[in-house]
């Protein structure tokens, strides 16, 4: 599974841009009609390096047997669900960077497979640059010549970019995973770790089910900053599913305290994970709506979760006539599921919700009639 693009990224790309319109200006003094026709140009072709950037992801991931998931280019997303593709396009993410999602369900060459998909964008962006290259050099000029030359020259930057074993916070550029695949040792232990197990919770299976011998693998010593988030959140899923409540507290409660410090963009979706935590297994109200609000701008989350913690936060409240209106609306959202893996029991957990809401209810109104009488 490749990692979703990093804050850090989008700034590049945007400086890019504001460094290129400069140095048009400064050296070659055009009309302002100029300067915007080409940065809009830029644009356009810094997207369609994404596109294809992404594309050498995706034919590398399909050659080495994985299944898609998602394909995403700045605000748009294609995404499998059930075998059919859905398209979704969301605000959140307006800058041209991607993210290609794929998993496999063999277990034959995983490191060497998950390394030809990781590969497949550098290349291809280096290739197409290069042809770009050739192409725009056996002209003699024209529009078309510096289309190519621009082309080539932004994807040449996007490939060497890419390859630089470089981290931004929570996530690796395609460099440093390649690196830290060949280095092996614990860290590429962990990384095969989490993607097995993304593999198993797009396939369906749920974490309680996992192999043990993979899971274990997860324990084995602290894991690095770049792999940190995604190894926290694969022993939170299965702590969680297993119901072995305080160790999965201490997970939750270290990636948050970790999360806050780093000023990262996930803390918002783990900040959803312990509202969940807290009002189901605490019934804490208090402490449930205080993480429910932090986490009010949590990206790639399906409007079925939000409705279904927002009614557990609510429960957890005695406000039992709301918790249930959120609940309805939770079941009216779930035909829409896009975001969440097949592996984390939603109906299950939307029926037992239903179920406690209603004895609870129960009990309420039991309570009123024994004080009537």
């Amino acid at each position: 599974m490749k990692r979703k693009p990093s804050p850090a990224g989008r700034v590049l790309d945007l400086a890019l841009w504001l460094f290129a319109g400069a140095l048009v200006a400064m050296y070659f003094d055009p009309p302002l009609i100029v300067i915007v026709e080409f940065l809009a140009w830029l644009v356009a072709i810094q997207l369609l390096v994404t596109v294809v950037h992404e594309l050498g992801h995706w034919l590398a991931g399909r050659l080495a047997g994985f299944r898609t998931m998602r394909f995403s280019v700045g605000p748009l997303n294609w995404l499998v669900v059930n075998g059919r593709i859905r398209f979704r396009a969301s605000c959140r993410r307006g800058m041209p960077a991607g993210a290609t999602q794929m998993f496999y369900d063999g277990e034959d060459a995983v490191e060497r497979r998950y390394m030809v998909f990781i590969a497949g964008g550098p290349v291809m962006s280096l290739t197409t640059a290069a042809l770009a290259a050739a192409l725009a050099l056996s002209l003699s000029g024209g529009g078309l010549r510096f289309v190519l030359f621009l082309y080539a020259w932004l994807s040449a930057f996007a490939g060497i970019i890419n390859l630089l074993p470089v981290r931004f916070g929570a996530f690796s550029s395609d460099g440093l995973q390649l690196l830290t695949l060949l280095r092996g040792g614990q860290e590429a232990r962990h990384m095969l770790a989490v993607f097995r197990l993304s593999t198993l919770l797009y396939a369906g299976v749920r974490p309680r089910d996992w192999p043990r011998e993979i899971v274990a693998v997860l324990d084995e010593g602290e894991p690095s900053p770049a792999q940190r988030n995604a190894l926290h959140a694969m022993q939170f899923l299965c702590l969680r599913d297993r119901e072995e409540t305080e160790t999965a507290r201490r997970v939750l409660e270290a990636e948050l305290e970790a999360l806050q410090q780093e000023n990262s963009q996930l803390e918002a979706n783990w900040r959803l994970e312990g509202a969940f935590f807290y009002a189901q297994v605490d019934g804490d109200g208090v402490k449930a709506r205080e993480h429910f609000t932090r986490g009010a701008n949590a990206v790639y989350v399906d409007e079925v979760v939000r409705h279904m913690i927002e009614a557990e936060v609510l429960l957890a409240e005695r406000r039992v006539q709301e918790a249930e209106q959120a609940l309805v609306r939770a079941i009216a959202t779930r035909e829409n599921i896009v975001y969440t893996p097949p592996g984390i029991p939603m109906a299950e957990a939307l029926q037992d919700l239903e179920q406690r809401l209603r004895e609870t209810a129960a009990a309420e109104e039991r309570n009123v009639l024994s004080r009537v009488v």
